[in-house]
């Protein structure tokens, strides 16, 4: 009975460290995006005010443009700005090179995460081939309870993402 308390407490030792490693996989995708959303915010916001400039040039010009001036204007759209500009938020309105650190950290978090997964899974099939049948209940409520808890723990988190996104949009309209 000690061993099959032993493995329990083995199982969930490795499911926390199975969840710890899959909420940080999950961070530094969530900060990928992030940075990727706001280097697109700062796209539109130049193209915008570059918009807005033309315009104005157009009124004082009297609203002519030759084909000339078209192409000048394609090039300026794509040519990138020498200078980042920073916002109130700093360095978050310019896109940087995600880091190699992150990407190999990513990879590992994830292969730990496989690897521990497959011990779960062995350790479970060991567990399942050794207990009497009377466990098979105990394990089927165990079960059902983890996965509510884990429905659970999915709502909570797309209710944080919801709330992320819209305090984005409000810190959008903000700036405008």
């Amino acid at each position: 009975m000690g061993s099959a308390a032993g493995d329990a407490v083995k199982v969930k030792e490795l499911e926390d460290e199975v969840k710890s490693l899959a909420e940080k996989a999950n961070n530094a995708c969530i900060s990928h995006a992030t940075m990727l959303r706001n280097a697109s915010q700062t796209t539109k916001t130049r193209y915008a005010s570059f918009q807005a400039q033309q315009r104005q040039q157009q009124r004082r010009n009297g609203g002519g443009e030759s084909n000339g001036d078209i192409a000048q204007v394609v090039a300026a759209i794509d040519k990138p700005l020498e200078k980042p500009t920073l916002s109130r938020f700093g360095s978050l309105m310019h896109s940087r090179k995600a880091s190699p650190e992150a990407d190999e950290m990513v990879s590992s978090a994830r292969q730990q995460t496989a690897a521990l997964q497959r011990k779960l899974e062995l350790m479970e099939q060991r567990a399942a081939e050794q207990r009497p049948a009377g466990d098979l209940d105990t394990l089927h409520k165990e079960n059902a309870r983890l996965r509510e808890r884990f429905k659970i723990l999915e709502q909570r988190d797309s209710d944080l993402r919801r709330r992320l996104e819209k305090l984005e949009a409000a810190s959008k309209r903000v700036e405008r």
